[in-house]
């Protein structure tokens, strides 16, 4: 395959590799299905739960911006049960 290649132009080459990256509806179903994000405040949103299940891309972005906005959250407050 990779030799036949050679022969091809890169649009030609793209279009067979797409004939073997096929995707089903119950395939696109099970990567999306397992996906979920929930934040959750508090009554009085003095704080916030945040749980859930991201794939790496989703993740990283999640981790990205809650990174560069760090120094721009209030001070924590210590909670006394």
């Amino acid at each position: 395959m990779v030799a036949n290649s050679f022969n091809y132009d890169l649009g030609a080459v793209w279009q067979r590799i797409t004939r073997y990256r096929t995707r089903h509806r119950r395939d696109e179903h099970a990567v999306f299905g397992d996906r979920y994000l929930t934040i959750q405040p508090t009554l009085d949103e003095s704080t916030w739960r945040l749980y859930g299940i991201l794939p790496a891309v989703a993740g990283h972005i999640v981790d990205t911006a809650l990174t560069r906005r760090a120094d721009q959250f209030p001070p924590a407050t210590r909670r006394h049960p």
